[in-house]
């Protein structure tokens, strides 16, 4: 979970609903 950890810390507030929209993608369900 660590990689979670880091992508949270280098996003902007801004950019929260585009990285939801990439986990979606990536992750199942």
């Amino acid at each position: 979970m660590s990689l979670l950890v880091n992508l949270q810390l280098k996003v902007k507030p801004g950019q929260v609903p585009d990285l939801l929209e990439t986990f979606k993608g990536i992750l199942p369900g």
